[in-house]
Parts: C-alpha cells; sequence; structure tokens
C-alpha cells in the first residue's frame, strides 16, 4: 500500500503540475481580465458609453452669454449575465486508491486546482469567440464586440458608428 501512495504523492506533487502547466497556460486575456471581475446584480449589467463629444464649450471673455444646453453623449451598454460551470469529478477508483486522510485531501485539492485551470481555460477559449457557442450560452468574446455591424451590448453599430471596430 505504500507504493500505491508514494505514486500517487509522485503524480500530484512531481509530474501532474508540469503536465497541467504546459496545456492550459496559453489564456493571455483571461490573465489580464482576471482581476477586473465585476459582480453584477440585477438583471443585467449596464456600462455607460460615451459616444459623441458636447461640443457646447467655447472660448470667451468677460461677459459673453455661455451655453447651457444639455447634450446626452453616452448609451448604455447592457448584457444579461451568463454562467459557466466546470464540475470536479472523482473516479470510484480514485477514490478507493487514496487511502488515508491525507492521501483523500491530497486528491480533492487536486482535482480542485484541475477543473479551476480547466474552467479558466473554457473562459479564456470564450473570451476570443463571439459568444455564439453552446446555443448562445457562451460569454460574449472579442469576436462580439470586434466589428463593423450588428449589435453589441444592445446598440446598434449603424446609430452608435463610434462602437465600430477597424478591422483589417
Amino acid at each position: 500500500m505504500s507504493q500505491a501512495l508514494d505514486l500517487i504523492n509522485l503524480t500530484l506533487d512531481d509530474i501532474t503540475p508540469k503536465v497541467v502547466d504546459t496545456i492550459l497556460t496559453s489564456n493571455v486575456a483571461l490573465q489580464a481580465l482576471q482581476n477586473r471581475v465585476v459582480r453584477i446584480t440585477g438583471k443585467n449589467k449596464q456600462y455607460p458609453v460615451k459616444y459623441k463629444k458636447q461640443g457646447t464649450g467655447k472660448s470667451f471673455d468677460g461677459f459673453d452669454l455661455l451655453n447651457t444646453n444639455y447634450v446626452d453623449t453616452t448609451a448604455k451598454l447592457s448584457f444579461v449575465p451568463k454562467n459557466v460551470d466546470q464540475p470536479v469529478v472523482f473516479a470510484d477508483t480514485d477514490i478507493a486508491s487514496a487511502q488515508g486522510e491525507e492521501a483523500i485531501i491530497e486528491l480533492v485539492a487536486y482535482k480542485v486546482e484541475e477543473s479551476t485551470q480547466e474552467l479558466a481555460d473554457q473562459l479564456g477559449d470564450m473570451i476570443y469567440s463571439d459568444g455564439t457557442g453552446n446555443s448562445g450560452k457562451d460569454l460574449d468574446g472579442f469576436q462580439s464586440a470586434i466589428k463593423t455591424s450588428g449589435t453589441y451590448g444592445g446598440l446598434d453599430y449603424s446609430t452608435y458608428t463610434t462602437l465600430q471596430a477597424t478591422v483589417d
């Protein structure tokens, strides 16, 4: 039984981290965005976007009449929250071969870390996509934002032309 535990420990401590690191470290966008997580409360998350200049400011002298007209310069991008999951799954054989409390804790820690990395990889893939995967349930990625026609966040590119991407 000691050899089986030694094999589990060797796999978890020395082999697996190297294998996982070479497979799941390619999503640069996710790494850049993960510190900018926004908690969504309510049905939609709205982001105000400035789409035109106010254009009412000017130079003046003395008692010149100043413009106090209001110009609406913002619109709101609106996004419906979407969900992503990655289960933590254990095979009966893994549980049966993990003898002792420490081995079970190591197995659970490994499986949770494995699922966390798989989820990060899945999110990273979605960030580069157009959001139409899985019948439109995938997150809206860069491809859904970087275009010149259609809508994004409920705003039409033909109306809010400053949202249009320059695609070469």
